[in-house]
């Protein structure tokens, strides 16, 4: 059953991400995958949060957590895309959006799940 779940929950990750690109892509006037970048940050801070609620608080249980982290999260993050648009960009000629996309998406991420992990701490702590 928890197969299921977690595909379910990432069914909609991917719907999410769908959106989420559709609509700041829409508002964008640039090369630059803001977009994907902006998903893979919020997803970063997410499971920040949701590490600190499921495994150091037990507040929620492991299935939980699996479906939050490796289905909805899972399904809502990009690194395929990242892939993809790092590439496009390098084939652009655009090598300076290139490497700061390149560099700054990972070091982004771990940003935003270390901020994600110190905010649910001190929320779980008062």
């Amino acid at each position: 059953m928890q197969i299921f779940l977690v595909a379910f929950f990432g069914a909609l990750g991917v719907v999410g991400r769908y959106i989420v690109d559709r609509e700041i892509g829409a508002l964008l006037t640039t090369d630059f995958p803001l977009s994907t970048l902006l998903i893979n940050c919020t997803g970063s801070f997410l499971i920040g949060v949701i590490s600190v609620i499921g495994t150091e608080s037990g507040l929620i249980s492991k299935d939980i957590f699996v479906m939050l982290s490796v289905g909805l999260l899972g399904g809502f993050t990009t690194m395929s895309a990242f892939s993809l648009q790092t590439f496009q960009l390098i084939e652009k000629g655009q090598l300076l959006f290139a490497t700061t996309y390149f560099v700054g998406t990972p070091a982004l991420g771990v940003v935003c799940a270390i901020t994600g992990i110190q905010l649910a701490r001190m929320l779980l702590a008062t």
